[in-house]
């Protein structure tokens, strides 16, 4: 299904960013926010199927605004999320809650989808999943402020929790799935059902 996939891709682009530093400046190849955008618009097809995809839009634009401003002042040798001042901290817990909201939307969204196809069963993987993300994002988070010396094994960490889910969505992605949907949901039935 063409939207699951955006989605993967979309995670893809959101989880392995590639940072070159220039001085204090530090230059983002294909930064987050598109992954953000391309995530936003696939969820935008598949709201008829999906209820708590209706949700997801406020998480997905606040994200990609954060993420864009964080790009531009990177560039400009400004970073926001290397910083330990009080207001730093403050954006990266707000952003952080945002992106957990966003997370909880986007798990219970695809149960929504494997539902009204049927296959039940494959949606309890992702919200199965929510609980342990959350206690590996605040461990990681409070572990990266608490012991920095140990940043490397936290971000295995994060890795190997993203590794899942996307194999997970990859797998799911590529289920034959069948929909009985309104026309009047959406303007193109056919276009987000391949």
């Amino acid at each position: 299904m063409k939207p699951l996939r955006d989605i993967f891709w979309g995670f893809i682009l959101l989880f392995f960013t590639i940072n070159f530093g220039v001085g204090l400046a530090k230059v983002v190849i294909l930064p987050p926010f598109v992954g953000y955008l391309m995530i936003l618009a696939a969820t935008g097809r598949l709201k008829p199927i999906a209820k708590h995809f209706r949700k997801i839009d406020f998480p997905l634009v606040a994200l990609s605004i954060f993420s864009l401003i964080t790009f531009v002042l990177s560039l400009m040798g400004i970073p926001i999320a290397n910083q330990l001042d009080p207001i730093s901290i403050l954006l990266i817990l707000i952003s952080d809650g945002i992106y957990l909201w966003m997370m909880y939307l986007m798990f219970y969204g695809l149960r929504d989808i494997a539902a009204a196809a049927g296959n039940a069963e494959y949606g309890t993987q992702f919200t199965d999943l929510f609980p342990f993300y959350v206690i590996f994002r605040i461990i990681i988070g409070i572990g990266l402020l608490i012991f920095p010396t140990l940043s490397f094994v936290f971000i295995i960490a994060s890795l190997i929790l993203h590794i899942v889910f996307l194999v997970r969505l990859s797998r799911f992605s590529k289920i034959p799935l069948e929909f009985s949907i309104d026309s009047n949901d959406v303007d193109d039935p056919a276009s987000f059902i391949e």
